[in-house]
């Protein structure tokens, strides 16, 4: 029977981790989870958005960022979900008319790796390194040279002492020196190395200035949401404060203008997939047909354009000031609802997917409390189908 598919939050793996105020607590329910697992019950998986979520910030921040990512290691393993960017890119694909199908092999965002040029660098590197001519035809010559074996392992040394989390790889590190034409191999080792979250995160931190190319996306995209957010809910306070129209009607009003903006984005989204050759035209109405085709990016605009009526609306409505801004992150969690069969979120996210009703099996969890009796009952519902079936 196929283990139910979990996706804890953010929040749950601080907890989980030693160094936590509330590890002491939450310790119980985590080895319950652990006992779940174990016991093949329960599978948990781990997003390249929890990740970047974990990773430290500022230097001061390393050992708990460190240790976030340790923890979810130790439940996840390396059981991992595609990453959110990867996602996003093959459902516009797909809405564009590709029957691709989805790559999981990676947990990480897709990147081109360039063939690095040995030659070039080494070039390069005499031209750095002399002071005259003279001096420059010496190294040149000395490059050229029939290498001795000591220096291949000399290389490599060197590259694993910068780079410990490809360690695994020496061998094709080395033969790619030797040869550059083993690329392919030596690419493959690269990302093989990158599985390995706990190496990776240790290697960022040590190494703070690429730190921020990893984290700075998912960050950014929650202080530009929280900004809009807010320049949205002082606008409609102005608006309200200053207007005669009863609060019942206002409220219709916003509402209506909400699924006409959210009709207007998934259209703009659909234009853009549209080619000099293909002409999307929708055989569903439009949330329909995103639900269908781009399930991903329909729960993650769902959530977001609730944000936005919850903010915009006349009374008790949602005030961005007093969030944490992380409304970002919450959304890109969510593109991974078609991929799981429980996923954790908090109580005002619960509320309003609740309202949605997204239309996919997976459940909100709203009680890490809660969460092992979930699983528990979710796998006996499983099998109990399982046994109808094949009788």
């Amino acid at each position: 029977m196929r283990p139910v598919v979990v996706y804890l939050d953010s929040q749950d793996f601080s907890r989980f981790s030693p160094s936590h105020p509330d590890y002491e607590a939450s310790l119980p329910i985590k080895q319950r989870l652990l006992a779940l697992r174990d016991q093949g019950t329960a599978r948990f998986v781990f997003s390249d958005v929890l990740f970047f979520e974990a990773l430290p910030t500022e230097p001061r921040v390393i050992d708990k960022g460190l240790e976030r990512i340790r923890t979810i290691a130790e439940m996840c393993g390396d059981n991992h979900l595609p990453s959110g960017s990867t996602i996003f890119e093959h459902e516009m694909t797909v809405l564009g008319g590709s029957s691709a199908v989805l790559d999981w092999t990676e947990w990480h965002p897709r990147f081109e790796m360039e063939r690095p040029n040995i030659k070039a660098e080494l070039d390069k590197w005499v031209i750095e390194n002399s002071t005259n001519r003279k001096m420059r035809r010496a190294l040149s010559k000395r490059i050229s040279a029939k290498v001795e074996p000591a220096f291949y392992k000399t290389c490599v040394d060197e590259l694993l002492q910068k780079y410990p989390l490809f360690r695994g790889g020496r061998a094709a590190i080395e033969m790619f020196i030797r040869d550059n034409s083993t690329w392919p191999q030596l690419r493959q080792a690269i990302l093989e190395g990158m599985r390995d979250i706990v190496q990776l995160s240790t290697w960022l931190s040590d190494n703070w200035k690429y730190n921020h190319n990893f984290s700075d996306g998912l960050r950014a995209g929650n202080r530009s949401t929280q900004e809009s957010l807010i320049n949205l809910y002082e606008k409609m306070r102005s608006t309200f404060d200053q207007s005669t129209i009863p609060t019942v009607d206002a409220a219709k009003i916003v509402e209506k203008s909400y699924k006409f903006e959210l009709r207007n984005a998934y259209q703009k989204i659909v234009d853009k997939s549209s080619t000099d050759n293909i002409s999307i035209t929708p055989d569903l109405p439009i949330e329909e047909f995103f639900r269908a085709k781009a399930p991903s990016i329909f729960c993650a605009y769902t959530f977001i354009g609730e944000l936005l009526l919850a903010s915009a609306l006349p009374q008790r409505p949602r005030n961005p000031h007093k969030k944490a801004g992380s409304d970002f992150a919450d959304a890109m969690h969510l593109l991974f609802v078609p991929y799981v069969d429980i996923i954790r979120v908090d109580s005002f996210a619960h509320s309003v997917l609740k309202r949605t009703d997204l239309g996919f099996p997976a459940q909100f969890a709203p009680s890490l409390a809660d969460l092992p009796e979930l699983i528990g009952s979710t796998h006996a519902s499983r099998s109990a189908r399982a046994g109808l079936t094949t009788r």
